[in-house]
């Protein structure tokens, strides 16, 4: 049996829940109420959540259909979904058919001008020359001068190159991957598992899953 790959907070915060006592889920505020779901299920035709169709209800339903907003009814159980969620992972898992949803890039540190820096450090050569002619600086001072701003312009010039040749972001390898969404289906099938650790599991692994109607496919689209 393989280690889980999951990051350690997740997989600590995901146990905790697990171990909730009966008690204390029986008696959570209906309002707070955690499904297996929540929050990652999004209508195919306007992009809303799906969420409970009613206080009662134990099925979900776009938020904006509900609101007038959308024309196309997503009405779905949640013993339906969740089921089709569980199949479809495991399909996902075993054919390594993952698709990575694009993450908004973090904001840039500014980049350094290089040839700015470089130039800076040149023209300081060239003031070390014009003194060593006025008589300003000896030979050895100028020696021990150039010797460092040369130093100094080719560590710039590796830096420049190295930023330059910097790898873009690529997927994860999806044999480690699928180890990682073994983990979660692993959490997802114990009977253990609250619906809050189930949750925690899913949003560890996928960005979103988007339910199309009427053919009831879905659409998982899993964090790099």
């Amino acid at each position: 049996k393989h280690e889980p790959i999951i990051d350690a907070e997740t997989w600590e915060t995901v146990q905790a829940r697990m171990k909730q006592s009966a008690r204390e889920i029986k008696y959570q505020r209906k309002g707070s109420e955690v499904i297996m779901l929540k929050g990652l299920v999004r209508c195919g035709d306007c992009g809303a959540t799906l969420v409970h169709a009613s206080a009662a209800s134990r099925s979900l339903q776009c938020y904006r259909y509900a609101k007038g907003q959308c024309s196309v009814s997503h009405s779905v159980t949640m013993q339906a979904l969740n089921s089709a969620v569980i199949r479809s992972l495991e399909e996902i898992q075993k054919t390594r058919s993952f698709v990575f949803q694009p993450q908004a890039p973090r904001k840039a540190a500014p980049r350094r001008d290089w040839e700015k820096l470089i130039t800076s450090e040149e023209n300081r050569l060239l003031r070390a020359r014009n003194a060593l002619l006025d008589g300003a600086l000896t030979s050895e001072e100028y020696k021990e001068i150039k010797s460092e701003i040369s130093d100094s312009v080719a560590k710039l010039r590796a830096a420049q190159a190295q930023e330059a040749a910097a790898p873009a972001a690529q997927d994860p390898d999806p044999n480690i991957y699928a180890r990682r969404v073994a983990d979660v289906l692993e959490i997802l099938k114990s009977p253990d598992a609250t619906e809050e650790a189930k949750n925690l599991a899913l949003r560890s692994i996928l960005e979103k899953i988007v339910l199309h109607k009427p053919g009831n496919t879905l659409d998982f689209y899993f964090i790099p």
